[in-house]
């Protein structure tokens, strides 16, 4: 991956861009859905700053985060705000070869050819709506390949082998799956107790009311920066054994 589309490289994984006509469906199904796949949700409601400007809010969304779903409606295709999201996600990543925008069908609707030429998943109620929406979590959860050459068209040639000790270079961590298992091997208490008794500078950030959810990313981005993430990793195996069994093969990224 790119340093552009590495998960530690963005404060959310996904934006939600929505009309209000769609909040309903947005809270009560979707935004909750994909917090408890794990994943740090970034919406206009809980992630946007009181008192800066609008527009101002919308650009932060995209940029920080790894992906923008788009919910795509009648009432979206004719929202000036939701334009302004559109275009600014999609300059991010033009031809959608890092998947930075993600079309998600709610109702249906003719898209313009700039959202049209992107596969979208269909959350309109269908009989594979959970399938279409593992999917999405799917393209959210683990690291994009790269796009394929036209058919008919040779692929690149490989590049020349690395030297050695850049082939045995670790892989990266997938944030995704090691906030679920944080999530996962914990309660409140115990992940409290576990960041006091091993990670106290982490400890100390806490704050009354903050979920388990925003303790585990700080310890996550605190592990990250001081390269503590192996003895992270360590340390839950120790406290919890099993759960770390069942995300192992989900923590790193080729």
């Amino acid at each position: 991956m790119s340093p552009e589309s590495a998960p530690t490289a963005f404060a959310y994984d996904v934006f939600i861009s929505y009309s209000p006509a769609d909040a309903d469906w947005v809270w009560e199904w979707l935004a909750p859905r994909l917090k408890n796949a794990g994943l740090r949700v970034c919406t206009d409601q809980e992630s946007f700053d009181v008192g800066a400007p609008r527009l101002l809010n919308m650009e932060s969304a995209v940029a920080n985060s790894r992906h923008t779903l788009l919910v795509l409606t009648p009432a979206y295709l004719t929202s000036e705000w939701a334009l302004y999201e559109q275009i600014l996600a999609q300059s991010q990543d033009p031809i959608g070869q890092r998947r930075r925008t993600l079309p998600v069908l709610r109702q249906p609707c003719e898209l313009p050819p700039r959202i049209a030429m992107l596969m979208s998943a269909d959350l309109t109620g269908g009989v594979n709506e959970e399938r279409e929406f593992a999917r999405v979590l799917r393209t959210i959860s683990t690291a994009q390949p790269a796009l394929r050459p036209p058919s008919g068209q040779p692929a690149p040639a490989a590049a020349a082998e690395p030297p050695a000790a850049i082939r045995r270079a670790p892989p990266a961590f997938n944030t995704p799956s090691l906030r679920a298992l944080l999530i996962a091997a914990f309660n409140d208490e115990e992940f409290g107790v576990f960041c006091f008794d091993h990670f106290p500078a982490v400890h100390d950030l806490f704050t009354t009311g903050m979920s388990r959810l925003d303790k585990a990313q700080r310890l996550i981005e605190y592990c990250v920066r001081h390269g503590q993430t192996e003895a992270l990793l360590a340390r839950v195996k120790e406290a919890n054994r099993y759960q770390y069994d069942q995300f192992a093969g989900r923590l790193w990224t080729t």
